[in-house]
């Protein structure tokens, strides 16, 4: 993808990570390419490399922990957006 092409992209996905809404410095947000039944589709989604990093571990675990480890998630972000 060129630069071009990847920052019109990020500013059409709103300017930010579409997982927890960073937007510090856009230059490093990172495109995600969504799997389904282990085959790449034509969607994406813009992370931040945190999300990025996550979203594909998430994607190459089982179902079972792959669900585990998402609620864990959600709850670690609840509980980081209170403090």
């Amino acid at each position: 993808m060129g630069y071009e092409r990847r920052i019109k992209g990020i500013f059409n996905s709103g300017g930010r990570c579409e997982e927890c809404g960073w937007d510090k410095h856009i230059e490093i947000i990172q495109k995600h390419h969504i799997y389904k039944d282990g085959k790449r589709t034509h969607k994406h989604i813009f992370l931040c490399p945190t999300c990025h990093a996550w979203q594909t571990y998430l994607d190459n675990t089982k179902p079972k922990m792959r669900d585990e480890l998402s609620n864990y998630i959600k709850e670690w972000k609840i509980k980081v957006m209170k403090k």
